[in-house]
């Protein structure tokens, strides 16, 4: 079960909300590939500890992941934009932290319910009370 946070200026962000984001993402990727057979390279670190040091190119690889889940998903309409390098001078903050679990949210979310009305035969009931399209 996906865990999702809503953070604030003064919330703390370790290593083990990135863990907690790349996992999601690993959750939200194995549902994608059981209702869309999507195969996406998604690389993600989720054995953090204290004495592992993130750099911009985590960030880049998270947001990254985020978005291309997102395309190939397709639930662009209510999407929030992430910033896919963190290069100098970008920095990550807690705003972009709330992106990411609003994205990875609404994926999970919609998955859940299109895989909840998925039939065995393949086909999709439409029309359902909490139907998301």
């Amino acid at each position: 079960m996906a865990i999702f946070k809503t953070f604030t200026g003064d919330s703390r962000y370790d290593n083990s909300e990135l863990n907690r984001v790349e996992t999601n993402i690993e959750e939200v990727l194995d549902m994608a590939n059981i209702f869309l057979s999507a195969n996406l390279p998604i690389t993600s670190i989720t054995d953090r500890n204290t004495k592992y040091i993130d750099r911009s190119d985590s960030f880049t690889r998270i947001s990254n992941n985020i978005n291309d889940m997102n395309i190939e998903i397709g639930t662009t309409w209510t999407y929030k934009s992430l910033i896919l390098d963190y290069g100098y001078p970008t920095s990550f903050s807690y705003q972009e932290a709330n992106k990411w679990e609003f994205n990875l949210e609404f994926l999970y979310n919609h998955l859940t319910i299109n895989l909840k009305y998925r039939k065995r035969c393949g086909t999709f009931n439409a029309g359902g009370a909490d139907y998301v399209l």
